[in-house]
Protein backbone atom coordinates (compact mmCIF):
# COMPACT_ATOMS: atom_id res chain seq x y z
CA UNK A 1 0.00 0.00 0.00
CA UNK A 2 1.48 3.57 -0.96
CA UNK A 3 2.19 5.69 1.84
CA UNK A 4 0.82 9.34 1.89
CA UNK A 5 2.11 13.00 2.73
CA UNK A 6 1.27 16.32 2.00
CA UNK A 7 3.48 18.17 0.13
CA UNK A 8 5.68 21.35 1.34
CA UNK A 9 3.45 24.89 2.13
CA UNK A 10 -15.80 0.66 -11.47
CA UNK A 11 -16.79 0.05 -14.36
CA UNK A 12 -19.31 2.81 -15.56
CA UNK A 13 -22.49 2.95 -17.47
CA UNK A 14 -22.13 3.59 -21.36
CA UNK A 15 -22.33 7.20 -22.50
CA UNK A 16 -25.30 7.44 -23.93
CA UNK A 17 -28.66 10.36 -24.25
CA UNK A 18 -31.79 10.02 -22.22
CA UNK A 19 -33.53 7.52 -24.14
CA UNK A 20 -37.30 7.71 -25.53
CA UNK A 21 -38.35 5.28 -22.33
CA UNK A 22 -36.58 7.59 -20.21
CA UNK A 23 -38.90 10.53 -21.14
CA UNK A 24 -41.85 8.35 -21.23
CA UNK A 25 -41.22 7.00 -17.65
CA UNK A 26 -40.54 10.88 -16.28
CA UNK A 27 -43.37 12.45 -17.88
CA UNK A 28 -42.00 12.98 -21.53
CA UNK A 29 -41.97 16.56 -21.55
CA UNK A 30 -38.76 17.42 -21.64
CA UNK A 31 -38.84 17.60 -25.72
CA UNK A 32 -42.25 19.62 -25.73
CA UNK A 33 -41.76 22.08 -22.71
CA UNK A 34 -40.85 25.43 -23.53
CA UNK A 35 -38.50 27.18 -22.61
CA UNK A 36 -39.69 28.76 -20.01
CA UNK A 37 -40.02 25.62 -18.51
CA UNK A 38 -37.40 26.01 -16.15
CA UNK A 39 -38.22 29.45 -14.72
CA UNK A 40 -41.90 29.96 -13.28
CA UNK A 41 -40.68 33.37 -12.50
CA UNK A 42 -39.73 35.12 -15.70
CA UNK A 43 -37.98 37.79 -14.59
CA UNK A 44 -35.53 35.21 -11.46
CA UNK A 45 -32.26 34.51 -13.54
CA UNK A 46 -31.00 30.62 -13.68
CA UNK A 47 -28.17 30.17 -10.75
CA UNK A 48 -25.30 27.43 -11.40
CA UNK A 49 -24.15 27.66 -7.89
CA UNK A 50 -20.49 26.32 -8.19
CA UNK A 51 -17.74 24.51 -5.89
CA UNK A 52 -14.46 26.30 -6.97
CA UNK A 53 -13.73 29.63 -7.10
CA UNK A 54 -13.16 31.50 -10.55
CA UNK A 55 -10.96 29.56 -12.93
CA UNK A 56 -11.22 26.32 -11.73
CA UNK A 57 -12.29 23.26 -13.46
CA UNK A 58 -16.04 23.42 -12.49
CA UNK A 59 -16.19 26.99 -12.99
CA UNK A 60 -14.20 27.05 -16.61
CA UNK A 61 -17.18 24.19 -17.35
CA UNK A 62 -19.61 26.21 -15.70
CA UNK A 63 -19.18 29.18 -17.60
CA UNK A 64 -18.84 27.34 -20.95
CA UNK A 65 -22.09 26.16 -20.27
CA UNK A 66 -24.05 28.84 -18.65
CA UNK A 67 -23.07 30.82 -21.83
CA UNK A 68 -25.08 28.58 -24.02
CA UNK A 69 -27.75 28.07 -22.21
CA UNK A 70 -28.78 31.42 -21.45
CA UNK A 71 -28.44 32.32 -25.04
CA UNK A 72 -30.93 29.29 -25.55
CA UNK A 73 -33.86 30.10 -22.51
CA UNK A 74 -33.89 34.28 -23.26
CA UNK A 75 -32.65 34.58 -19.35
CA UNK A 76 -29.71 35.32 -17.15
CA UNK A 77 -28.07 31.96 -15.94
CA UNK A 78 -25.64 33.65 -13.10
CA UNK A 79 -22.58 31.66 -12.14
CA UNK A 80 -22.47 32.06 -8.49
CA UNK A 81 -18.85 30.50 -7.40
CA UNK A 82 -19.09 29.45 -3.75
CA UNK A 83 -15.46 27.67 -3.40
CA UNK A 84 -15.54 27.41 0.92
CA UNK A 85 -15.96 24.05 2.97
CA UNK A 86 -14.65 21.40 0.22
CA UNK A 87 -17.90 22.37 -1.76
CA UNK A 88 -20.13 21.54 1.02
CA UNK A 89 -21.58 25.48 1.35
CA UNK A 90 -21.85 25.09 -2.61
CA UNK A 91 -23.83 21.30 -1.92
CA UNK A 92 -26.43 22.70 0.46
CA UNK A 93 -26.74 26.12 -1.11
CA UNK A 94 -28.72 23.78 -3.47
CA UNK A 95 -30.11 21.65 -1.25
CA UNK A 96 -31.73 23.53 0.58
CA UNK A 97 -33.26 25.77 -2.15
CA UNK A 98 -36.69 25.88 -3.89
CA UNK A 99 -36.88 22.72 -6.27
CA UNK A 100 -38.22 24.77 -8.97
CA UNK A 101 -35.61 24.35 -12.05
CA UNK A 102 -33.86 27.49 -11.68
CA UNK A 103 -31.08 26.58 -8.93
CA UNK A 104 -29.03 24.13 -9.99
CA UNK A 105 -25.13 22.69 -9.02
CA UNK A 106 -22.31 22.51 -10.98
CA UNK A 107 -20.69 19.05 -8.89
CA UNK A 108 -18.36 16.44 -9.62
CA UNK A 109 -17.08 13.14 -8.59
CA UNK A 110 -15.28 14.19 -5.22
CA UNK A 111 -18.55 16.22 -4.07
CA UNK A 112 -20.96 13.08 -4.84
CA UNK A 113 -18.64 10.20 -4.18
CA UNK A 114 -16.16 10.56 -2.32
CA UNK A 115 -17.38 14.06 0.05
CA UNK A 116 -20.23 12.23 1.41
CA UNK A 117 -17.91 9.50 3.46
CA UNK A 118 -14.99 11.65 3.93
CA UNK A 119 -16.74 14.72 5.87
CA UNK A 120 -17.24 14.65 9.43
CA UNK A 121 -20.65 15.69 9.03
CA UNK A 122 -22.61 17.29 6.20
CA UNK A 123 -25.84 19.75 6.65
CA UNK A 124 -27.56 17.97 3.87
CA UNK A 125 -28.30 14.22 2.88
CA UNK A 126 -26.08 13.39 0.04
CA UNK A 127 -28.92 10.61 -1.51
CA UNK A 128 -31.66 12.27 -0.71
CA UNK A 129 -31.52 15.72 -1.32
CA UNK A 130 -30.27 16.13 -5.34
CA UNK A 131 -31.83 14.66 -8.21
CA UNK A 132 -29.56 14.14 -11.02
CA UNK A 133 -29.56 15.83 -13.96
CA UNK A 134 -26.66 15.31 -16.40
CA UNK A 135 -23.00 14.55 -16.78
CA UNK A 136 -21.68 17.46 -18.78
CA UNK A 137 -17.67 16.10 -19.51
CA UNK A 138 -15.46 13.26 -17.99
CA UNK A 139 -11.69 13.24 -17.86
CA UNK A 140 -9.42 11.23 -17.82
CA UNK A 141 -6.32 11.53 -15.50
CA UNK A 142 -2.78 10.60 -16.86
CA UNK A 143 0.36 9.24 -15.50
CA UNK A 144 3.28 11.52 -16.64
CA UNK A 145 7.46 11.25 -16.33
CA UNK A 146 10.11 13.34 -16.74
CA UNK A 147 10.44 13.91 -20.60
CA UNK A 148 13.90 12.23 -20.39
CA UNK A 149 13.17 9.85 -17.76
CA UNK A 150 14.21 5.87 -18.93
CA UNK A 151 9.77 5.12 -17.97
CA UNK A 152 8.73 4.68 -21.36
CA UNK A 153 5.50 2.93 -20.16
CA UNK A 154 3.65 2.06 -16.94
CA UNK A 155 4.91 -1.20 -16.87
CA UNK A 156 8.23 0.19 -16.62
CA UNK A 157 7.38 2.18 -13.97
CA UNK A 158 5.74 -0.85 -12.19
CA UNK A 159 9.17 -2.68 -12.63
CA UNK A 160 10.92 0.61 -11.30
CA UNK A 161 9.36 0.57 -7.96
CA UNK A 162 9.97 -3.29 -7.26
CA UNK A 163 13.67 -2.73 -7.76
CA UNK A 164 13.68 0.53 -6.43
CA UNK A 165 15.45 -0.23 -2.63
CA UNK A 166 13.91 3.45 -1.44
CA UNK A 167 9.71 4.19 -1.87
CA UNK A 168 9.28 5.95 -5.27
CA UNK A 169 7.73 9.53 -4.96
CA UNK A 170 4.77 10.09 -7.20
CA UNK A 171 2.66 13.67 -7.20
CA UNK A 172 -1.04 14.67 -6.98
CA UNK A 173 -3.87 16.76 -5.79
CA UNK A 174 -4.24 16.54 -2.05
CA UNK A 175 -5.42 13.60 0.34
CA UNK A 176 -9.01 12.61 -0.25
CA UNK A 177 -9.07 13.76 -3.72
CA UNK A 178 -10.37 11.97 -6.70
CA UNK A 179 -7.12 11.86 -8.23
CA UNK A 180 -5.43 10.63 -4.68
CA UNK A 181 -8.06 7.61 -4.85
CA UNK A 182 -7.32 7.01 -8.35
CA UNK A 183 -3.82 6.47 -7.92
CA UNK A 184 -4.17 4.12 -4.32
CA UNK A 185 -7.00 2.14 -6.71
CA UNK A 186 -4.23 2.24 -9.29
CA UNK A 187 -1.74 0.60 -6.72
CA UNK A 188 -3.91 -2.11 -5.81
CA UNK A 189 -4.11 -3.04 -9.15
CA UNK A 190 -0.68 -3.37 -10.03
CA UNK A 191 0.38 -4.63 -6.66
CA UNK A 192 2.26 -1.63 -6.11
CA UNK A 193 3.78 -1.08 -2.52
CA UNK A 194 7.34 0.82 -3.13
CA UNK A 195 5.21 3.86 -3.62
CA UNK A 196 5.13 7.06 -1.54
CA UNK A 197 1.70 9.54 -2.27
CA UNK A 198 2.97 13.35 -2.22
CA UNK A 199 -0.36 15.68 -2.04
CA UNK A 200 -0.33 18.97 -3.33
CA UNK A 201 -2.43 22.34 -3.45
CA UNK A 202 -2.29 22.58 -6.82
CA UNK A 203 -0.78 20.56 -10.09
CA UNK A 204 1.46 23.65 -10.88
CA UNK A 205 2.89 22.37 -7.67
CA UNK A 206 3.36 19.16 -8.45
CA UNK A 207 4.15 19.86 -11.99
CA UNK A 208 7.19 21.82 -10.69
CA UNK A 209 8.87 18.73 -8.20
CA UNK A 210 8.78 16.85 -11.26
CA UNK A 211 10.61 18.75 -13.41
CA UNK A 212 12.38 19.66 -10.56
CA UNK A 213 13.71 15.95 -9.85
CA UNK A 214 11.93 15.30 -6.76
CA UNK A 215 9.51 13.59 -8.28
CA UNK A 216 9.46 10.26 -10.30
CA UNK A 217 5.78 10.54 -11.56
CA UNK A 218 3.12 12.48 -11.22
CA UNK A 219 -1.03 11.83 -11.61
CA UNK A 220 -2.65 14.83 -13.28
CA UNK A 221 -5.03 16.10 -15.90
CA UNK A 222 -3.85 16.38 -19.86
CA UNK A 223 -6.03 19.96 -19.50
CA UNK A 224 -3.34 21.27 -16.97
CA UNK A 225 -0.18 19.51 -18.41
CA UNK A 226 -0.84 20.27 -21.94
CA UNK A 227 2.04 22.88 -22.41
CA UNK A 228 4.66 20.20 -20.52
CA UNK A 229 3.33 17.74 -22.67
CA UNK A 230 3.35 19.47 -26.14
CA UNK A 231 7.38 20.49 -25.81
CA UNK A 232 7.97 17.23 -24.40
CA UNK A 233 9.47 18.10 -20.93
CA UNK A 234 6.76 15.76 -19.68
CA UNK A 235 5.58 12.38 -21.13
CA UNK A 236 2.37 10.87 -20.65
CA UNK A 237 2.72 7.33 -20.24
CA UNK A 238 -0.99 6.56 -19.73
CA UNK A 239 -4.44 7.33 -18.97
CA UNK A 240 -7.09 5.96 -16.58
CA UNK A 241 -10.16 6.06 -19.02
CA UNK A 242 -11.53 3.30 -20.72
CA UNK A 243 -10.83 5.02 -23.68
CA UNK A 244 -7.81 6.58 -25.35
CA UNK A 245 -8.08 9.97 -25.39
CA UNK A 246 -8.73 12.16 -28.59
CA UNK A 247 -6.37 14.43 -27.70
CA UNK A 248 -3.50 12.23 -27.16
CA UNK A 249 -4.34 9.21 -29.32
CA UNK A 250 -1.23 7.35 -28.67
CA UNK A 251 -1.65 7.29 -24.90
CA UNK A 252 -2.49 3.80 -24.03
CA UNK A 253 -4.90 3.59 -21.12
CA UNK A 254 -4.18 1.44 -17.84
CA UNK A 255 -6.62 -1.55 -19.15
CA UNK A 256 -3.98 -1.48 -22.06
CA UNK A 257 -1.08 -1.65 -19.69
CA UNK A 258 -1.39 -4.31 -17.72
CA UNK A 259 -4.89 -3.19 -15.38
CA UNK A 260 -7.46 -5.30 -16.96
CA UNK A 261 -10.71 -3.60 -17.08
CA UNK A 262 -9.83 -0.34 -15.71
CA UNK A 263 -11.21 2.64 -15.73
CA UNK A 264 -11.67 5.75 -13.88
CA UNK A 265 -12.69 9.00 -15.58
CA UNK A 266 -13.67 11.55 -12.97
CA UNK A 267 -17.00 13.45 -14.31
CA UNK A 268 -18.08 17.17 -14.19
CA UNK A 269 -22.21 17.31 -14.59
CA UNK A 270 -25.55 19.37 -12.90
CA UNK A 271 -27.62 18.19 -10.19
CA UNK A 272 -31.13 20.30 -8.89
CA UNK A 273 -32.39 20.10 -5.44
CA UNK A 274 -34.66 17.16 -4.74
CA UNK A 275 -38.14 17.53 -5.77
CA UNK A 276 -37.23 19.87 -8.94
CA UNK A 277 -40.21 18.43 -11.73
CA UNK A 278 -39.10 15.50 -13.80
CA UNK A 279 -39.99 17.54 -16.82
CA UNK A 280 -37.94 20.67 -15.74
CA UNK A 281 -34.97 17.91 -15.31
CA UNK A 282 -35.04 16.88 -18.53
CA UNK A 283 -35.49 20.00 -20.14
CA UNK A 284 -32.32 21.24 -18.69
CA UNK A 285 -30.63 18.11 -19.41
CA UNK A 286 -31.80 18.10 -23.44
CA UNK A 287 -30.18 22.01 -23.32
CA UNK A 288 -26.93 20.85 -21.94
CA UNK A 289 -26.57 18.02 -24.59
CA UNK A 290 -27.75 19.93 -27.39
CA UNK A 291 -25.32 22.42 -26.11
CA UNK A 292 -22.23 20.40 -25.93
CA UNK A 293 -23.18 18.89 -29.20
CA UNK A 294 -22.18 21.59 -30.88
CA UNK A 295 -18.57 21.72 -32.57
CA UNK A 296 -17.50 25.17 -31.17
CA UNK A 297 -18.60 24.09 -27.74
CA UNK A 298 -17.27 20.28 -27.77
CA UNK A 299 -13.93 22.32 -29.31
CA UNK A 300 -13.14 24.67 -26.37
CA UNK A 301 -14.26 21.52 -23.48
CA UNK A 302 -11.67 19.29 -25.46
CA UNK A 303 -9.37 22.33 -24.87
CA UNK A 304 -9.05 21.44 -21.51
CA UNK A 305 -8.93 18.11 -21.55
CA UNK A 306 -12.67 17.38 -20.74
CA UNK A 307 -14.58 14.60 -23.05
CA UNK A 308 -18.16 15.75 -23.62
CA UNK A 309 -20.99 13.69 -22.18
CA UNK A 310 -24.32 15.20 -21.67
CA UNK A 311 -26.32 11.70 -20.52
CA UNK A 312 -29.49 11.23 -19.09
CA UNK A 313 -30.66 11.65 -15.70
CA UNK A 314 -30.69 7.88 -15.08
CA UNK A 315 -27.84 7.21 -16.55
CA UNK A 316 -25.90 9.76 -13.96
CA UNK A 317 -27.36 8.13 -11.04
CA UNK A 318 -25.91 4.97 -11.84
CA UNK A 319 -22.83 6.10 -12.42
CA UNK A 320 -22.77 8.00 -8.81
CA UNK A 321 -24.22 4.93 -7.31
CA UNK A 322 -20.94 3.07 -8.61
CA UNK A 323 -18.60 5.16 -7.90
CA UNK A 324 -20.00 5.62 -4.38
CA UNK A 325 -19.69 1.99 -4.04
CA UNK A 326 -16.00 1.89 -5.48
CA UNK A 327 -14.92 4.95 -3.24
CA UNK A 328 -16.79 4.32 0.10
CA UNK A 329 -14.81 1.61 1.68
CA UNK A 330 -11.18 3.42 0.38
CA UNK A 331 -12.45 6.74 1.98
CA UNK A 332 -12.71 4.54 5.50
CA UNK A 333 -9.71 2.11 4.64
CA UNK A 334 -7.91 4.92 4.23
CA UNK A 335 -8.87 6.86 6.96
CA UNK A 336 -9.54 9.71 5.65
CA UNK A 337 -11.82 12.64 7.21
CA UNK A 338 -12.45 16.16 5.89
CA UNK A 339 -13.41 18.89 8.18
Amino acid sequence: MSRTVSAPIATTPALRPATRRQFVALGGMALAAPLSVLAQAADRPVRMVVANPPGGPLDIVARVIAEQLAAKWKQPVVVDNRAAGNGIVAADTVAKSRPDGNTILMTATFTESILPYAAEKLPYNAEKDFTPVTEIARVGFILLVPGDSPVKTFQDFVAMTRSSTTPVSVGGLGRGSSMHLAWELINRGAGIRNVEYIAYRTPGQSQGDLLGGRLSMIIDTFGSSRAFVENGRLRAIAITSGNRSAQQPAVPTLAESGLKDFQIFPWIGLVAPSGTPPERVLAIQQAVAEAIAQPAVKARLELFGFTPVGNGPSDMAATIRLERARFAPLVKELGITLD
